[in-house]
This record gives C-alpha cells, structure tokens and sequence, in this order.
C-alpha cells in the first residue's frame, strides 16, 4: 500500500477515504430506484437506446436530495482528492459460452486499484437489473468524489454505432432486445462523468462473442446489414472522461492463454509502476499490449482531459541531494591550480542532479572542466569533484569562498568553501607582520582585502596619499619594499602589469581657476562619510563626447564644493539606521563595511541626505551634474582621468581588468584617487545626481546649478558601475533610471556647498 500522507494530492492522486454516510445515502437511493423502476413511464414517452431517459433524470434529482440531507452540501466533504472505482467482470453467460477470463481479470485489476488508494465496488457476472442498478450507484458516489473509474471486462458489441455492453442474462435475438438487455455505454459514461476532475473507463469487452451473429441474421432479415465485429468509436464523450479500449474500433480484443488478458495484464502492470502520468500511462499499456500480442491487438484512447496532471502511482517526493563537507582551503600564492578536493554530490533516488555557481572568491580563478567558471554557471554534479582553485600572485589572506547550489528535483542544497592565499615567506600584504591581534592602522588592508575606514579624526594628507598607494599596491602584484610615496603630485605609479598612466596636460579651456589641489579629507561628526573640498572652476562639459545625449559641449563655471571622498558605503547607511534616519539596508550580494551602497534608489539618497544634514548641522546634498563631471575629470582633460588609454586594472568595470567582482562593487578605495583626491568616479557604482533627465544638454545651465523639472521621474546616473563597459565609465557618460525605483547597481556620494 502507499504511504497516503506522502502524497501529493494537488498533481491528482488518490487518498483513500472510509465510506460513511454516503453509504447510506447510496442504501437509501436505491431503494428509491427499485421502487421507481417497478413504476410505468409516462405514455408518449419513447426510450431512445444510448440516451439519457426521464427516469435516469428523476433519479439524479432524487440523488441530489437524498445527498444533502444525508452528508450535506460538498463545501463539508474532506479537503482530500477521493477517487473510486467499479470493476466488473462477467463470464458466466446465460445464452453463450462461459468465458475464463473476464471475472480473475476485474479482481487482478481490482486489486491493483485498491492498492493505489481507489475505494473499489466489485460485481462480478451480474443480470442486467444487478448490473444496472451497480452503475446508478456508482453514479451517486461519482457526485461526491474528484475521479471516478469503471473496468468492465466481458462481451460488448455494436449496434448502429452505437457500443452495448452485456450482462449475464443477455438474449440478444432481436435489435429491440437491446433495450431490455443490454447497458448503452453512453449511459455508462453518462454516470462516470459524475466525477468533480476526471473519469476513466476502461473496456476489455471487444471479443468475438456468439450474440454479434444472431443479431447479425436478425438485422439482415430486417433489411439493416450485418453488425460490425468488437466496438464502435466513441466521439460523443463527455468533458475530462476518457474511454480505453483494449484494442481498435471495429476490431476483436484477444482473451489471452494465460490467467489474463493482454489488455488486463498490461494495466495491472502499469498501475504497479510509480512515476507514469496518465497520458504516459496510456502510451505505455499500448506499448505493453502490442508486444504481447505480436502487433495483433493495439489499445486505443477516445476522449479529452485537461492540464492537471493525474498520477495513479505517483513517485515518492525525492529527497535533497546529499553534498559532502567542503573543506576550507589554504593555499600559497605561488601555486598553480589546486584541486578543491569537493566530492561530487549525490542523489538518494539515484536522479541526476546540476551544481550552480552562486559565488567566487574576490582574487583568483576557479576552474571546472579545465575552464575558468563564472557565477550562475550551471553544469553536472560529477564535474565539481575535479574543481581547482588558481591563486593571484601578491593576493594573500582570506580571499573570498567558493560558494554552490547543488539542485535536483528533490530540492537545493547549498555549499560554500573558504579559501585564504598565504606567501611562503611573509604575511599577507598590508597585514602587519608582528601580532596579527593588534588593529590595523589608519589605511591598513584586512586581510579580507576591504579597506578599513579613516576612523573619526582628520586625515592628515600624508595619510591620504599613503592610503591611495596601498590600494594601488592592492591591484598589482606584491613589490619589494619602495620608498614611501611622494606627496600629492604626481599620484602613485602603477605596477608593471597595468598600462602606464599617460596623462597629458590640460588643454586650454579645459579646466581653469585657482588651485585644484584636494584638501584634507574631513568629516563634519564621527559618523558622517569623508568628504574632500574641490575648488571652483571652469570646463567645457562634454568634452570629448560622441554620445548626443552629452553634446552640445558648453562651457561651465563651478563653484567650490565639498564633495563625498568616495561613494555612500554600507558602514555609512548602517550609521544612519542607527541613527533613526533610515530603514534596513538594501538587498545586497556583499556587503561589507566598506562596500559602496548599492542597489537605492534617488529617493534612498534623499533619505540618507536628510539624516545626514541632521547630524553634521550642515546642508547636504547630491552633487549636480555639472559638479559631478568637473570633479570627476580631476583637472584632466582625457578620456579618462589618467591618460586615453583604459589600462588595465585602473577602474572597476566589466572590462577594465584585473580582478574584478561581477556580483558587488570593489571596497570604496580600492583604485587610484584622481587629482582631487576622489575614489571611485568611473565605475563601481553608478551615482544618482540632482539632476532631473533631459536627452540632451541644449538648455542646460551654465553656472554649475542642477537643471530640474516639475514632476520629474527620471533622474541623472554618472560614472558607470561595476556591471558597465569602458565606454560607460568615462567622465562624459550619462544614464537615467527612475527616481523611485532601485537598481542593484546604482549608488550616490554626497556634497554640499563650501564654507
């Protein structure tokens, strides 16, 4: 039997309910039928063969009465899908040769039914009045349950295309003989149809029988033909009810040599094999029954059901796939690609199971099948067991974890493995080499490689400038010690394999006004973000441009501003909340202190800002577009704040090279500073201006104001992101997005006026 409560009852399967007061509604209906049928119908009244007659309809109404009163309305039924079936076997006719089969095939079916949760009735070689009043019966449970199945297995013949099938005490010397002896499948089907979801009849009845030639000698005599052999089509079946025939229309079924019938044997089996849904269970009895029979016999399906899957062995729920320990792995920089050592996951029900990439450590390659693998990618379970892991040269200390979802039908299961890069011969870069205990330094590195925030004080700009150094040491591989760097001019040298920095004097007009050198980096209260002065000045926005939502270049005139040293980070937004100022942190797939913000939206930053401007008692707000573009070109006047040309691990972008994260923006000073002393102004993360979207620039205001519009839903992105191309990186790129809306890849920095 099958463990009922594992089922699942919403794909249509069976459960079993005990009958009760239904029972007795069926006893009660029943001796309403016998007594209605003793009566006389109506005169004028004719009974057509094959359709529903008044009395079957006054017994319906009856039925529906009787119900009400005795189990009340359906709404109080068990929330359960309750199917029941009728088998019916006859062999022992009155009137022609017992047959062996048809009454061991009903039980052999009955059986298997009754062990897939199928409240069965059995009737075995009844008369016509047992047989017909079974099927009212049957018809009154039908009304109360989800699916309704009849097996019948005996003689049945057609008669005008009409099919008939024939009880024990059948005389069939006449066609009018039919309506006193024999049960229209249409009334049949009439009944079963009773089912709330679906009904199923199946018929092993086309055999060659001795009553097709007696009627075939009466209707010839009568000038009507000859009778077909076996079963007629069925076109006329009702809606989600379908008819199985053992074999073809209009052909002769096989009885069988052994204890079964073909057609008997290959449903028996069938029903015992879990997993086949109904119309793959039809497929596979003809199959069956085709190979028994050498070809001779082909099962055939008339009628039409819906969607909803029906399972009368459904397979147990799979269970979660099995993944072993994933042991954190340590490895030296020096070293070539190391196996991971993850042993490959494992289905208890022997499925075939995915594995998916949902994380990779910051630095360094996982390989699978020998290629490097990138998030969200999707392959077989077997192919994790030969992972490796290739560490980055100069990448020492935690470095990230490998993370996995390994998925089959029976559900996820999570992995993640950690991994930490070591040098042979010192301590991971930027970690102190004498007790690792001790805090790190103003501008120290965690050995998470997240920058550490400048903690409450002024910056001194020594301190700024050795900051800037180390992320820039922080993108190339380890050096041997260099001499401490110079102060403010020229910014720190990259290492040997990023393309050497190739600015070149401003152009005229580029950029003019006093000196643009940055100022000590500051914060106006202990929780508040660093910010950096700028000093006013002119410059052609858009210069350079090719975009026409950029063009027409024109000159504008900024005034001194203090602008946020790096993007809004999580630690920031994390202070606000604190602070009462604003809600929980947006969904994120990293975030650390140092992360840039992401994923907000204008009106995020709108409420950051008004906290912001409550602690430090001074008007914050986001920098206007014109303000944004003249401090992100930092007095240069290239394609890029360092040179034309993108090099190679300068920015953080899809494209630009160097270990770069697709899931989340760099830390906030990972990469050089520009001339102003401005961390991330091309890539990372793309920063909401005040500036209401227009698609050009004709209009715009000269003076370095935000250009706004009434009801404005659209607002101003610059700098790109993490996720962008080069091209979307440089100082002139522009973007919108919808106020309200947030983005996973849109952030903000702050300014305010100067003084």
């Amino acid at each position: 039997m099958i463990d009922n409560h594992r089922l699942p009852t919403e794909a249509g399967v069976c459960i079993s309910v005990p009958s009760g007061q239904e029972e007795a509604a069926r006893r009660r209906v029943l001796i309403f039928m016998n007594e209605t049928s003793a009566q006389a119908k109506p005169a004028g009244v004719r009974y057509r063969p094959g359709r529903v007659g008044w009395t079957t309809r006054l017994l319906h109404a009856a039925v529906l009465v009787l119900t009400f009163h005795l189990i009340g309305p359906a709404s109080a039924q068990p929330a359960v899908q309750r199917c029941i079936s009728l088998v019916i076997g006859i062999g022992n006719y009155q009137a022609a040769p017992k047959l062996a089969n048809p009454v061991k095939n009903a039980r052999f079916v009955g059986e298997a039914l009754r062990s897939l949760a199928f409240d069965v009735d059995e009737i075995y070689d009844p008369d016509y009045r047992t047989l017909a009043h079974a099927i009212q019966a049957f018809s009154i449970k039908a009304q109360q349950s989800d699916v309704a199945l009849v097996f019948y297995s005996g003689h049945g013949v057609q008669v005008e295309r009409e099919n008939y099938l024939l009880p024990t005490d059948t005389k069939l010397e006449r066609e009018r003989d039919l309506l006193y002896g024999a049960i229209p499948l249409e009334r049949l089907m009439d009944e079963v149809s009773q089912a709330s979801k679906l009904a199923i009849i199946m018929l092993d009845a086309s055999r060659n029988n001795p009553f097709v030639e007696r009627m075939s000698r009466s209707m010839t005599i009568a000038g009507h033909g000859p009778m077909a052999s076996g079963l007629a089509r069925v076109d006329n079946v009702p809606r989600n009810t379908v008819v199985i025939m053992a074999t073809k229309a209009d052909q002769v079924a096989e009885d069988g040599t052994g204890e079964h019938s073909p057609f008997a044997t290959a449903l028996q089996a069938n029903l015992a094999t879990p997993g086949l849904e109904l119309s793959l269970f039809l497929r596979s009895v003809r199959d069956d029954v085709l190979k028994a029979t050498d070809g001779r016999q082909e099962p055939y399906v008339f009628g039409s059901v819906g969607a909803e899957p029906f399972y009368f062995h459904p397979r147990p729920p799979s269970r979660p796939p099995v993944l072993g320990p994933m042991t954190a792995l340590e490895v030296s920089d020096t070293a070539g690609l190391t196996p991971l050592a993850i042993g490959a996951p494992r289905s208890p029900d022997g499925e075939s199971l995915t594995v998916r990439v949902t994380g990779l450590p910051r630095y360094g390659e996982i390989q699978v099948d020998g290629r490097p693998t990138q998030p969200g990618a999707v392959f077989a379970a077997d192919g994790i067991a030969g992972a490796t892991y290739k560490p980055e040269l100069g990448r020492t200390g935690p470095v990230g974890t490998f993370d996995i979802l390994v998925e089959g039908s029976g559900g996820s299961v999570p992995g993640s493995m950690a991994i930490s890069v070591v040098h042979p011969d010192r301590p991971p870069v930027g970690e102190p080499a004498g007790n690792r205990d001790e805090p790190p330094a103003l501008g120290a590195v965690r050995a998470d490689r997240s920058p550490v925030p400048p903690q409450p004080t002024l910056a001194t700009p020594d301190a700024t400038q050795q900051l800037a150094a180390q992320r820039l040491a922080m993108q190339q591989p380890v050096q041997p010690p260099q001499p401490e760097a110079p102060k403010p001019s020229p910014p720190a040298t990259p290492g040997p394999d990023a393309t050497p920095r190739t600015d070149a004097p401003p152009k005229p007009d580029a950029v003019s006004g006093p000196d643009a050198m940055p100022r000590s980096g500051e914060r106006d209260c202990p929780t508040c973000p660093v910010v950096v002065g700028v000093p006013g000045g002119s410059f052609v926005m858009g210069l350079g441009a090719k975009d026409p939502a950029a063009l027409p270049q024109h000159r504008v005139t900024v005034r001194s501003f203090v602008m946020g040293q790096s993007p809004v980070t999580v630690a920031d937004w994390n202070a606000c909340q604190a602070g009462g100022g604003c809600g929980p942190a947006p969904r994120m797939s990293v975030a650390e202190d140092a992360t840039p913000l992401h994923n907000v939206s204008w009106d995020d930053a709108q409420q950051y800002l008004a906290w912001l401007s409550r602690a430090a008692g001074r008007p914050y707000r986001l920098p206007t577009e014109a303000e944004w573009e003249y401090a992100a070109r930092g007095k240069s006047s290239t394609r890029y704040p360092w040179g034309e040309q993108l090099g190679v691990g300068l920015a953080n972008c899809a494209d630009c090279g160097g270990s770069q994260d697709p899931r989340a923006p760099a830390p906030a000073l990972t990469y050089q500073p520009n001339l102003f002393g401005l961390y991330g102004m091309s890539g990372g993360v793309a920063q909401w201006v005040q500036d209401c979207w227009f698609p050009t620039y004709a209009g715009a205001p000269q003076d370095g104001t935000a250009r706004e519009a009434r009801g404005c839903s659209q607002r101003v992105l610059r700098g790109g992101s993490f996720r962008s191309t080069h091209d979307d990186i440089t100082p002139t790129a522009r973007n919108r997005y919808d106020a309200p809306v947030r983005y996973y890849t849109n952030g903000f920095r702050v300014a305010r006026n100067a003084g």
